[in-house]
């Protein structure tokens, strides 16, 4: 392991430090203080990048051992459902056998809270990668041009800040799922295939709240903005085994 000189003072160039997570339990690292030099996006690490004039790029994008997301799920009257050790973040309001299923996906980034509190949040945005098959949603994405579910109308989402409580992947239910804040929710569009649908959300306003008071980043609420029937849209999770399609949260700040 490296000490990296802190990448925040004002003037440094080209600087790249990573904050690589080892074990097999999902651990939080408080303190960017031990770190290894990095250059890679798509690892499994918190990568801090120094762009010049007292400015900072975070890459915040965990991993199977350190992600926090988890889809929920609700079969019409029968016990929620759980999903946190899949590859997948799907959204959807559907019918399994008759009975109506509503699925919702919750993402936490818990480094945000290596951005000083005081800091000036310049710009956020959430990267959410399409997959090209899906268990929970073997349909894909029910919106693009040719399907037979656009009759029911586009799969638009919201994105929201979670703030009636905080959570943990393994334990969240459907039932016991904390509420989201319709203030200074974003938007993810509407998908344009059945497939490998990509899609980014401005989450900026949202960011700041966050890392202004880090004991309340209770992390993100996706859900449709019509949740009613045949809508879905499904994302890769941090679970996935292809480095480049995890959740990825870039924020840019003084």
């Amino acid at each position: 392991m490296t000490f990296v000189p802190s990448p925040f003072k004002k003037g440094v160039f080209g600087l790249v430090l990573t904050l690589t997570l080892f074990g097999c339990k999902k651990e939080n690292v408080s303190s960017p203080q031990i770190q290894m030099i990095s250059t890679d996006e798509s690892s499994d690490a918190t990568i801090f990048k120094a762009i010049g004039n007292g400015t900072t790029k975070l890459v915040l994008r965990p991993g199977p051992r350190n992600g926090q997301d988890v889809y929920v799920d609700k079969l019409d009257n029968f016990p929620s459902g759980n999903q946190n050790s899949v590859p997948e973040l799907p959204i959807n309001t559907w019918t399994n056998g008759g009975l109506l299923v509503n699925t919702r996906s919750f993402i936490k980034f818990e480094n945000l809270k290596l951005i000083p509190a005081n800091a000036t949040i310049i710009s956020a945005k959430l990267f959410l990668f399409g997959m090209s098959s899906s268990l929970n949603s073997p349909q894909g994405n029910s919106y693009y041009p040719g399907s037979p579910y656009n009759e029911f109308g586009d799969n638009s989402c919201w994105v929201q800040q979670v703030v009636g409580a905080n959570w943990n992947e393994s334990t969240l239910t459907y039932d016991n799922q904390p509420t989201g804040t319709t203030l200074d929710e974003a938007v993810l569009p509407a998908s344009t295939s059945q497939w490998n649908y990509n899609a980014v959300a401005d989450v900026a306003k949202i960011v700041k709240k966050m890392v202004a008071n880090p004991s309340k980043n209770f992390g993100f609420l996706i859900m449709l903005q019509n949740e009613a029937i045949y809508k879905s849209v499904v994302f890769a999770s941090s679970e996935t085994s292809i480095r480049s399609q995890r959740p990825k949260l870039v924020v840019i700040y003084q």
